[in-house]
């Protein structure tokens, strides 16, 4: 009886311990995978998005609600994986960003996401897109792709920019969407579903559909990756980009 006592506790032991170290290595290859998907960096610049002033040129910058909701995600994401981010204002930034950039926000808010798209990303073009069932009158297409939002489903997007691609030295991140749900959905994805990201890629353009019925966390799939026709070799050359200054985020960018 001793025996099968201490053959049950021994047998007890092992499978706690067995589960721990399942437990440890799956905590070590998530942690992992968000750190390739963030560019591996061990500091990050967080440029955050403003809604064009409407007032006028001394009225206080405003942040919407899901690109705060997105800011919070990409906050967490680099204080998972111990990546020091500093925050920047897209009207103030300093004049070099001489680490990993990530930007929050489309290019209506977001200065620095428009330029990147239009240097490097010049096949995902804009359309207005026409039917009733059209919830945002600002859609893009690439290849044979189209992405329109309804009032049933929303678009968001991670782009990741390399250094071979944009001549920085550093990886640049864009998180944003057609709409203020596509954004915050679209850093969700990053910082808790980035697993189903290509990661190992150096750079990729996913577009994540979202269940605007469910909120910005409603993501039912694994993303789309639509690399290949963005930057397929009939959609032409990319040219690096300047180093940004202040006086470059001033001027306000188009929707989404």
């Amino acid at each position: 009886m001793t025996r099968d006592l201490i053959s049950g506790v021994l047998s007890s032991l092992l499978v706690v311990l067995f589960v721990e170290a399942y437990l440890r290595v799956r905590a070590r290859c998530h942690k992992r995978s968000l750190r390739l998907a963030l560019g591996r960096p061990s500091s990050t610049t967080v440029v955050a998005s403003v809604f064009p002033s409407e007032v006028g040129p001394n009225s206080v910058s405003l942040m919407g609600t899901h690109d705060a909701y997105a800011m919070a995600h990409i906050l967490t994401a680099c204080q998972k994986v111990g990546v020091q981010p500093t925050l920047v204002s897209v009207r103030s930034l300093p004049d070099g960003l001489n680490d990993n950039v990530i930007c929050i926000g489309g290019p209506y808010v977001n200065a620095l996401t428009e330029a990147h798209l239009t240097q490097f990303c010049p096949a995902f073009q804009l359309f207005r897109p026409a039917g009733p069932e059209v919830f945002n009158a600002t859609a893009r297409r690439c290849g044979p792709h189209e992405f329109v939002e309804t009032k049933d489903l929303a678009w968001g997007f991670v782009v990741k920019l390399a250094p071979r691609l944009t001549g920085r030295l550093h990886t640049t991140i864009l998180v944003w969407g057609l709409g203020a749900i596509g954004t915050s959905g679209a850093a969700y994805f990053l910082s808790d579903l980035h697993r189903r990201l290509p990661v190992r890629k150096e750079s990729f353009f996913i577009a994540i559909p979202i269940q605007r019925a469910i909120g910005y966390r409603g993501v039912r799939t694994a993303g789309i990756d639509i690399s290949a026709d963005v930057w397929a070799p009939e959609a032409g050359t990319v040219r690096p980009l300047p180093a940004p200054h202040a006086d470059h985020a001033d001027s306000d960018a188009g929707h989404g």
